[in-house]
């Protein structure tokens, strides 16, 4: 890989589910992610991207945060999670592959830290970006306009890549 290429970090985010509010509330096994909130909302319909966020913690224990907001909600919701790679070459990520053994998990063994403020760098320009409904974070600004995400499988709503340069140098401005 060039390295004009790694200038920026550019990471892969593979995305599970959708898996229904009930089984998010309950699933106590995965953690360390990025995740997306679907559900009606009364202006922008049904199935509407509603918030993303990242979890240190485990998937459940999130989910649990947000019920204050979802329980005014009459509709049901589906969550969609996202593992976070570091993105090393395209073989890895291919539809036809269908396996991302060759690509680096992200993990928070050697660095908790810096694994953390990858996460936090991810989902403010994932928010950013998509602008979901319930987020009122990020919205107006990203934290870091070097990085490059690819989202793949089952990408739910999601841009197929995002990178901050594109919004930094657009009429939208990065805090310096």
């Amino acid at each position: 890989m060039s390295d004009q290429l790694r200038e920026r970090d550019i990471y892969a985010i593979e995305w599970c589910g959708p898996i229904s509010w009930e089984q998010a509330l309950a699933e106590e096994n995965i953690g360390k992610l990025l995740y997306c909130i679907y559900g009606n909302h009364p202006v922008y319909g049904g199935s509407t991207l509603l918030c993303i966020g990242m979890t240190i913690g485990t998937l459940g224990a999130k989910m649990r945060d947000h019920k204050r907001w979802v329980g005014y909600e009459s509709a049901s919701f589906e969550v969609r999670y996202g593992k976070v790679y570091d993105f090393t070459c395209w073989d890895c990520f291919l539809p036809e592959k269908n396996d991302v053994g060759c690509a680096l998990l992200l993990d928070e063994t050697e660095a908790p830290e810096e694994f953390e403020r990858i996460l936090l760098d991810i989902e403010s320009l994932l928010i950013f970006a998509h602008q979901p409904a319930y987020n009122s974070e990020s919205l107006k600004t990203f934290r870091n306009p070097d990085i490059r995400l690819f989202n793949f499988r089952n990408v739910g709503k999601l841009l197929p890549e995002v990178g901050g340069r594109y919004y930094h140098n657009g009429p939208l401005r990065v805090e310096e």
